[in-house]
């Protein structure tokens, strides 16, 4: 029942208490280039992101959700949508993100792979570059359509990946 200017609204009121928290705790480093919007859906937070980096990349498994979001891009050259099948190391090399955010994403995906994504976050950040992301420890839910089903990990198991990633 949004219109797009609400909804694109909500967007950047979440990045705004994101980016206002990191500041608070003085967690952001001074480099404000590249930022990536894993599971970007339809870029609402994508183009959030470019008010604060010069550049904000969205990536969704989705060919519908990215032709979505390149339809509503209203920064032009500045946000990039792209479908990401399989990796992001293929797409993007080490120490490119000055900040990677990922919201109700990683959660819809098995374990394995949610410690491959948080393991390429983790090379793909710049030196002083921050991952913002979101696993529930729980509970476990399969639904008939596996990409609604929920898997949840406990924060032991996604610090031990960060630190095998050398993050």
């Amino acid at each position: 029942g949004w219109t797009p200017e609400e909804f694109f609204a909500l967007g950047l009121q979440e990045i705004d208490e994101v980016i206002d928290h990191l500041d608070m705790l003085e967690l952001r480093g001074e480099a404000r280039i590249n930022a990536l919007d894993f599971g970007c859906g339809i870029g609402r937070l994508t183009q959030a992101l470019a008010t604060y980096y010069d550049r904000a990349f969205g990536c969704d498994i989705s060919e519908e959700m990215i032709k979505l979001a390149n339809r509503h891009n209203r920064y032009g050259r500045r946000v990039m949508y792209l479908q990401n099948v399989e990796s992001l190391m293929d797409t993007f090399s080490r120490d490119y993100f000055d900040l990677i955010y990922s919201r109700i994403t990683l959660q819809h995906m098995p374990a394995s792979l949610q410690r491959g994504y948080v393991a390429e976050f983790v090379k793909l950040l710049a030196p002083e570059g921050l991952a913002v992301f979101q696993i529930p420890e729980g509970p476990e839910y399969s639904h008939p359509k596996p990409w609604l089903s929920m898997h949840g990990v406990t924060r032991g198991m996604v610090e031990g990946w960060v630190d095998e990633a050398g993050g």
